[in-house]
């Protein structure tokens, strides 16, 4: 499960995502890649945005097991 913590804010604040929760069903290492836009902004589980403009952000957390299998979920949060 992501989430953006806080999830509104007054510019400009930092949000921190993140992804309690996510584990793989057989127990393998999993890979994270948070995106923001175009752009991978983190291989790390639970990194922080900092926001410094106006409106509505979502993000897109892809996480990845040794084999290749994938799962996502997205986040919003807004300014």
């Amino acid at each position: 499960v992501a989430s953006a913590v806080p999830d509104a804010g007054i510019a400009p604040f930092v949000t921190k995502l993140t992804m309690d929760g996510t584990f793989d069903r057989e127990n393998d290492d999993i890979a994270f890649e948070w995106i923001f836009g175009n752009q991978i902004i983190s291989n790390i589980p639970n990194p922080s945005v900092n926001v410094g403009i106006q409106g509505p952000f979502s993000a897109i957390l892809i996480v990845k097991d040794k084999f290749g299998h994938s799962s996502n979920t997205s986040v919003q949060w807004v300014s």
